[in-house]
């Protein structure tokens, strides 16, 4: 367990985010946080939890708290036989891709809104001697949004999946069934099931080509279920121990869907290159799942620390060195009311060197509503049939000493619609300097500018930021 406290002082020159009458506001930020972390026979998993406190100096009606929550682990209920994984996220993520956001993640504006989604998924594994393995899995996940119900949605699914043991040599086979009802508290109860075969032949041993075919059904574009017929085609390469290239394309109901993979490390540097069309439920709605500094880095550091949980606080004590915050995203999610299709591209590297840290996203994304029965919902899809975000991001970290460095982040954002409103950009620049004052504490001083270019909701705002971090142990 190791809890801590962090308080930061803003000085911005528009606290209101007012193009037409800035005020200078000064922001006072209280954060207790706690990290618990575990590796046990049984269990194994992670929780960070932290509380903002967050008060206004003029605005004072806009002071509150806020939560921020990361969880996830594994139980194991029976020995090598039944299993628990448990996921939970708490943050406050973006209601409209075109709406104004605020300067930095967490703070509270009208755009956006605190989310929590959690999901529990029992699963047993076994084996029939040498002739095949299976495993039974059932999930329940869930998305709430107490100030915005039109977001709230639950989901159960079960998944049956059998697939050839070694007396197979060479060729695989597999069958997977599975069965997913969900519920959106403004939209409407969907349900889809799915039945896909799929053959396999290790060509190499790094090389697995394959190819499936199956049936699905679902209510997502009819009012009764309607079945479809799917098949595809796909590969996994592993040339090296650090390299890995996936491919799969399936014809299915929507179109083509497809997910491609490719990602190399070598000893200072991780590449990774993403694009993917699919159906996107509850626990992904939105351009995709947030992505922070910290995942990337969570990557490269895999050739470093194969433990999962010793390499989260490596990568945890190498963001605090270099005065990084974990939380700064690289690609951030929007919320939908109902199920949807996302198409997106994503590129990302970094360089991790003895003094130097640099991590690049650039990112592509087309998300438009899959459920065409659903109407009436308060999302982005009640004024356009899709909406298109472009984004990038830089993080430059340099150590100037061996107890402080200096971080600079280039970030921007470009989301478009049908209408020509439906059109923002957001540019931030963030540059900041840290120092360790101990062990446990350090300081760091920052200047941000942002510029926000909206039909309605335009902005520009400078401040300057000074922040005292500690750890108790």
């Amino acid at each position: 367990m190791q809890p801590s406290i962090r308080l930061s002082q803003t000085i911005s020159d528009n606290g209101g985010l007012d193009d037409i009458n800035p005020k200078v506001e000064a922001t006072t930020q209280v954060t207790p946080a706690v990290r618990i972390s575990t590796r046990g026979q049984r269990i194994q998993g992670a929780l960070d939890y932290a509380i903002d406190g967050v008060v206004y100096a003029r605005e004072t009606g806009d002071s509150g708290l806020q939560q921020r929550l990361r969880m996830s682990g594994r139980g194991e209920l029976l020995e090598d036989r039944l299993y628990i994984d448990a996921d939970a996220q708490m943050s406050r993520q973006a209601k409209s891709a075109f709406g104004q956001l605020p300067p930095v993640s967490g703070l509270s504006s009208a755009n956006t809104v605190q989310t929590a989604t959690y999901s529990l998924s029992p699963f047993l594994v076994g084996r029939i001697g040498s002739l095949a393995d299976y495993r039974l899995r059932a999930v329940h996940s869930a998305t709430i949004a107490p100030d915005a119900s039109q977001y709230d949605a639950t989901s159960q699914s079960v998944e049956f999946g059998v697939s050839s043991g070694v007396l197979f040599g060479r060729l695989g086979w597999a069958f997977d069934a599975t069965h997913t009802v969900t519920a959106y508290e403004e939209g409407r109860r969907t349900r889809a099931d799915g039945l896909v075969a799929t053959l396999s032949y290790l060509v190499v041993p790094d090389l697995v080509v394959r190819v499936n075919g199956g049936t699905e059904w679902n209510d997502y574009r009819t009012v009764e279920r309607t079945r479809y017929d799917r098949y595809g085609v796909g590969f996994e390469w592993r040339p090296t121990e650090r390299t890995l290239i996936s491919a799969q394309a399936d014809d299915r109901y929507f179109g083509t869907g497809y997910n491609v993979v490719f990602q190399h490390r070598t000893p200072h540097t991780v590449w990774t290159l993403r694009a993917g069309r699919d159906v996107s439920e509850i626990n992904g709605r939105g351009t995709g799942p947030n992505i922070t500094v910290f995942d990337l880095l969570y990557a490269q550091f895999a050739s470093i620390e194969p433990d999962p949980l010793l390499r989260e606080q490596l990568v945890l004590n190498f963001l605090a060195t270099n005065g990084i915050s974990r939380d700064t995203l690289v690609s951030p999610n929007v919320l939908f009311g109902a199920a949807t299709l996302q198409e997106s591209q994503s590129l990302s590297f970094a360089l991790v060197g003895r003094r130097t840290t640099i991590t690049v996203t650039v990112s592509v994304a087309r998300v438009s509503r899959l459920d065409t029965i659903a109407t009436g919902i308060a999302d982005d899809f009640a004024d356009t049939s899709a909406v298109r975000q472009r984004g990038f991001n830089v993080n430059l970290s340099h150590r100037l000493t061996p107890q402080s460095s200096a971080t600079l982040t280039l970030d921007g954002r470009h989301n478009e619609g049908d209408l020509a409103a439906q059109s923002t950009r957001q540019r931030t620049i963030l540059l900041a300097w840290v120092t360790q004052l101990g062990v446990r504490s350090s300081l760091s001083l920052a200047g941000r500018h942002v510029s926000f270019d909206s039909q309605t909701d335009p902005y520009v705002e400078n401040a300057v930021i000074a922040t005292f971090s500690y750890r108790f142990n």
